[in-house]
């Protein structure tokens, strides 16, 4: 196992020892072994069936968190159950389920769970230009709701494959309007991502920023409609399945936007 290094907290900003950050939870499908790849290494290559990188023995995740500020769970968030869930509508609907279907789940809770996420997912920095994000996980019971410039969004996908991307931007440039600035983070049979002052990167995206609505203690039972969309590129943001990248690659000689 590999020693725990020292750094900055992505929650606190504290320098010190970290500790491993499941992202999701292991217990949401994220405990085996998987191949990681690291973006400098995928942006060098055009063999996406094959990248370079290596076998990550502890599931997807990073040193993100400091053990001396965080040594327990931060709130028993319940993000697993809303995994389990997601999973067995995929099996009863055959992969592609096309209607609402309810979730009986602990709204905030999760929506707290993805925020500890996208920190994990971008730089240290990224508590400065959002200091909010702090308070809400340090603050078991702090009500809140997210900011108008910041909306979460929710998908399936399904597949071996998944993908976690700190800030990043994704331009339109036929249409500058629907360029998008956004963070993912996504493991199946989830992914979600956070956009900032700009629409989602697919209208496709269903919008669960209304869970920071809720209190701590509320129970409910949400009807959604998730898409199911593929990530077969290292691309935040981008939904092409393989088949589609090799049609695109057959009409414009070009792989990648």
């Amino acid at each position: 196992m590999a020693k725990a290094p020292d750094g900055l907290c992505h929650i606190c900003g504290k320098y010190g020892k970290l500790s491993f950050e499941h992202s999701p939870p292991e217990a949401a499908f994220n405990n085996r072994p998987l191949f990681y790849a690291a973006i400098k290494k995928l942006i060098s290559t055009s063999n996406l069936d094959n990248p370079p990188g290596r076998k990550q023995q502890r599931g997807a995740g990073a040193y993100t968190r400091a053990v001396q500020q965080f040594n327990r769970p931060l709130v028993r968030w319940r993000i697993c159950e809303m995994a389990y869930q997601g999973m067995q509508i995929l099996q009863r609907a055959g992969k592609a389920p096309t209607l609402y279907y309810p979730f009986h789940i602990f709204p905030v809770r999760i929506i707290k769970q993805m925020i500890c996420m996208f920190m994990s997912a971008n730089s240290p920095q990224f508590r400065k230009a959002h200091p909010q994000f702090e308070q809400i996980l340090l603050n078991r019971d702090a009500r809140f709701v997210l900011p108008p410039t910041v909306r979460v969004y929710a998908f399936y996908t399904i597949g071996d494959r998944s993908r976690s991307a700190g800030v990043s931007a994704v331009v339109d440039f036929r249409q500058p309007g629907n360029s998008a600035i956004l963070s993912e983070t996504t493991f199946p049979p989830f992914g979600f991502v956070m956009a900032f002052e700009s629409p989602p990167p697919d209208p496709r995206l269903f919008d669960i920023s209304e869970f920071s609505r809720f209190k701590s203690e509320d129970y409910h039972s949400i009807a959604m409609r998730l898409p199911v969309l593929p990530i077969y590129t290292f691309y935040p943001g981008d939904y092409r399945s393989r088949d589609d990248l090799r049609g695109v690659n057959r009409v414009t000689k070009d792989t990648f936007p």
